[in-house]
């Protein structure tokens, strides 16, 4: 049993640690502290530390390549809707489905998709939608040279405009686009309310917004105490830490619906969807899928499952969640 002063200790360690002030191997030994008493949580905590603190993976690369090998050529990556999908790349296209079909897609739509990736869904909405006008914008010049690829391909140049940007700036002018999608990126964006502000100029009136998106709801209510809690919050802080998601988009979906509505929104839709069919249904495919190509000892595709694993338990807990919203100019 951890005595309250080596708690107090810890929360102090840890919040310097949070303020940059104590360095990273201090702030390994005080999680592993912190997580001695939630075992359910100790052992992908701990190896999600050592393999993504001290060998980081790169957010916005191309590694998310190894999750796509029963389906080739393929660059998807997002979490994916797991409904009534067994391989990863039908779960990443159930998911740009359903946020083309909640936000209404049809041909003619002038679409702005930030955070595409490597451009798979613009292609998918493209030709189950379209014909449509898409440009994007995506903060990796390596994936943007891939999707550029991809749409070369497809010989769609004309119709999809796909290029380097760092949101939350939209470098377009006002009442440009009459849909702005963002499918599984905006929890990344800093900040994801200066976002949405952006994203409300460069619509047209009656125009919508649709995300496909993850709340880190760091003040979900936790039993156990105070001490509980706060081990519950630093673990959703230390995850969304290593996976590149600013603390200033930590809040609840009554915060996030009404962030959305201050900057001149009205929302149409706000949807969590079943833990069941997203990390849940991602880490029962990856162990699947690891034993059938082999891929024990590869380290991308570990960190994958670790972080699914350990967002699969946050979400059994409400600290995550995964969101669909809609709303409307």
């Amino acid at each position: 049993m951890i005595s309250r002063q080596v708690q107090v200790l810890t929360v102090t360690l840890l919040l310097g640690y949070y303020m940059d002030v104590v360095p990273t191997p201090v702030f390994t030994l005080c999680l592993g502290v912190w997580l001695g008493s939630m075992s359910s949580l100790l052992k992908a905590g701990v190896r999600l530390l050592f393999n993504l603190v001290f060998s980081p993976m790169e957010n916005y690369q191309l590694q998310h390549v190894l999750l796509n090998l029963e389906e080739s050529p393929s660059t998807w990556m997002n979490w994916g809707y797991w409904k009534d999908c067994k391989s990863f790349k039908e779960a990443s296209q159930n998911l740009a489905l359903k946020l083309g079909r909640d936000c209404n897609l049809e041909k003619g739509d002038k679409v702005l998709d930030v955070g595409f990736g490597c451009g798979d869904q613009d292609i998918l909405w493209f030709n189950s939608f379209g014909p449509l006008e898409i440009n994007g914008m995506n903060a990796s010049h390596i994936q943007v040279q891939s999707a550029k690829a991809l749409v070369r391909r497809h010989h769609l140049e004309n119709k999809i405009h796909l290029d380097y940007g760092l949101a939350p700036s939209l470098p377009y002018k006002a009442k440009t686009f009459n849909k702005v999608l963002s499918l599984d990126s905006a929890y990344h964006f800093s900040t994801r309310e200066s976002f949405f502000r952006e994203a409300h100029r460069v619509l047209e009136p009656n125009g919508l917004l649709g995300l496909a998106d993850i709340i880190f709801d760091v003040n979900a209510s936790c039993g156990g105490g105070i001490f509980e809690a706060y081990k519950k919050k630093m673990v959703a802080w230390f995850i969304s830490k290593l996976l590149g998601v600013p603390p200033e988009n930590f809040y609840s979906k009554e915060e996030y619906t009404a962030l959305v509505e201050k900057s001149g929104f009205s929302v149409k839709q706000a949807e969590i969807l079943p833990n069941d069919f997203v990390w849940g249904g991602f880490v029962n495919w990856i162990r699947k899928y690891r034993r059938s190509q082999e891929l024990y000892s590869i380290k991308g595709i570990n960190q994958f499952e670790q972080a699914a694993s350990l967002m699969n338990r946050l979400a059994s807990q409400d600290i995550i969640k995964f969101v669909v919203v809609v709303a409307e100019k």
